[in-house]
C-alpha cells in the first residue's frame, strides 16, 4: 500500500497560513477597539473563522471561498484609499482626531495584509488541489 506524501511545499505553505490566520486575528481585534470601522471587523472576523475552516478541513472549497472573500475585502479597503485620494486627504494628518488616524492607517495596513493573504491563501488552495488530484490518481492506478 502506497502511503501519499505531500511535497516540501506543502508544510511550508502551512506554516505561512497559520501565521496569517495569528495576523489576521490580531488585526480582528485590533479594528474592534481601535477604528471607526467595527463593519470591517466584522467582517475580519467572519475571514478569520474561514481561514481556521480551511486550515483544519484541508478543504480546497474552503480555501476558493476565503479566497474569494479575500478578494472582496482588498476591493473595499482599494475603494476607500482611492476616495481618501479623489479628496486629496493624506493618510497621515496631524489635524485628525486619533480615531480617524487609526482608521485610515488600518485601512492601509489591511489592504496590504490582504495582498499577502490572498497569496498565501491561493498557494494553499493549489497545494490542497494538487493533493486531491494526486490521490485521485493513486487510485485509479
Amino acid at each position: 500500500m502506497h502511503v501519499y506524501k505531500p511535497d516540501r511545499q506543502y508544510y511550508i505553505y502551512q506554516n505561512i497560513y497559520i501565521g496569517f490566520i495569528g495576523i489576521m486575528g490580531l488585526l480582528t481585534i485590533s479594528k474592534m477597539i481601535l477604528t471607526l470601522i467595527p463593519q470591517q471587523a466584522l467582517s475580519d472576523a467572519i475571514l478569520v473563522i474561514t481561514m481556521v475552516t480551511t486550515y483544519h478541513q484541508k478543504n480546497y472549497c474552503f480555501a476558493l471561498l476565503g479566497l474569494f472573500y479575500l478578494l472582496y475585502q482588498e476591493y473595499i479597503c482599494v475603494y476607500l484609499l482611492l476616495g481618501l485620494y479623489q479628496y486629496n486627504m493624506s493618510i497621515y494628518d496631524e489635524n485628525d482626531p486619533p480615531k480617524v488616524k487609526a482608521t485610515k492607517l488600518f485601512v492601509l495596513m489591511s489592504s496590504i495584509i490582504y495582498l499577502l493573504n490572498i497569496w498565501s491563501t491561493y498557494s494553499i488552495y493549489r497545494e490542497y488541489k494538487k493533493i486531491v488530484f494526486d490521490l485521485k490518481r493513486l487510485e485509479i492506478q
